[in-house]
């Protein structure tokens, strides 16, 4: 069996959250990110739904989920709950799951949304953390100029 490369798969990003999830997509042809809506969580069995109705909509073929690895490098509740999605994905949805450090990736998506009112920086950081998630994952697999910004 041959493996596909995140290169060529439309790859839905999450940045995992306890009350949002942040969300972007890797279109392939394009090389674009595009950042979403953040997802407001509500119940395991409408968030699986909603994830499974995106997939048909927008044909994901993978995801990506930012593990918050803590700065001392230990496993922490967050990164449980991203680890949870993680197999969540994969045994609903089944399709592969990718996973990639996001440690810092809310503080560098502020940092983007600096001139942004409050209101804009609470709707879109999540998301815009999800896209940085994704543009790194790519970058380290070589699959992006370091030069290259792939979020549109």
């Amino acid at each position: 069996m041959t493996s596909i490369s995140p290169l060529q798969q439309r790859i839905l990003s999450l940045d995992v959250g306890s009350k949002r999830m942040g969300l972007a997509v890797w279109e392939p042809k394009t090389r674009w990110i595009t950042p979403l809506p953040a997802r407001i969580r509500k119940t395991l069995k409408d968030d699986l739904k909603f994830f499974a109705a995106l997939v048909k909509e927008r044909a994901i073929e993978a995801f990506l989920v930012g593990l918050p690895i803590g700065l001392d490098g230990r496993i922490t509740e967050s990164t449980e709950n991203a680890l949870f999605w993680v197999n969540k994905l994969k045994t609903e949805l089944a399709l592969p799951v990718h996973t990639y450090d996001e440690s810092l990736s809310t503080k560098d998506a502020l940092e983007l949304l600096k001139d942004r009112s409050s209101k804009q920086k609470k709707e879109k950081k999540d998301s815009v953390a999800a896209a940085l998630i994704l543009e790194e994952f790519m970058r380290d697999r070589g699959l992006l100029a370091s030069t290259q910004n792939g979020i549109l």
